[in-house]
């Protein structure tokens, strides 16, 4: 017979596969708190830092301006920059077509930058504007350039960065475009 006096004390028998349970059940927090312990501190250490950053296929635009645009700099982290971020940034600068943006760990950078190629000027008023392939506008650089010039086009408005979808602007730049080399640098104007 149990002794059920009030003093004794009464030894609960635990269950050995729910005592593997938990014990599963802490290695398995022990282990995934040491495994976000050791990606923070690789996320914040200075292995990813940015050591070298190079720009590509720029000939307009300097380097400098595009490192300017795009916000980066060295020592910056580069798991913590965004590529896309960078991207949208620089493409703001009318020249810029289109951008690559590498990341190549643990610490560079590199930006490939694919410029407009001038096709045709386009006068509106006094202003001079440098049309590329698309329609796409940016104000004439000051360089002397030897473009067909487009007149007599029924643009109202013309904006830099902006893109121009009037018909006969398109039709004058798939006229030009096609021209061959030594036939487009003889067209003075297109009307």
């Amino acid at each position: 017979m149990p002794n059920l006096n009030k003093g004794s004390k009464v030894r609960k028998r635990t269950n050995p596969q729910a005592r593997r349970k938990r014990l599963r059940l802490v290695v398995a927090l022990i282990f995934a708190a040491l495994f976000a312990w050791i990606v923070w501190d690789v996320y914040n250490s200075s292995l990813f830092e940015i050591r070298k950053i190079s720009v590509e296929g720029n000939r307009e635009v300097k380097k400098g301006d595009i490192l300017r645009r795009a916000g980066v700099r060295p020592g910056m982290s580069l798991v913590r920059i965004s590529a896309g971020e960078i991207r949208d940034l620089i493409e703001k600068e009318p020249w810029i077509r289109d951008v690559r943006v590498v990341k190549e760990y643990p610490d560079k950078l590199r930006l490939i930058v694919s410029e407009r190629k001038p096709l045709v000027s386009l006068r509106v008023g006094s202003a001079v504007f440098i049309v590329d392939k698309d329609g796409y506008v940016w104000k004439n650089s000051g360089k002397d350039r030897v473009l067909p010039e487009i007149r007599d086009l029924p643009v109202l408005k013309v904006e830099i960065g902006k893109r121009l979808k009037a018909k006969e602007l398109k039709n004058a730049l798939l006229c030009v475009g096609s021209m061959d080399r030594n036939i487009y640098e003889l067209v003075v104007s297109l009307s």
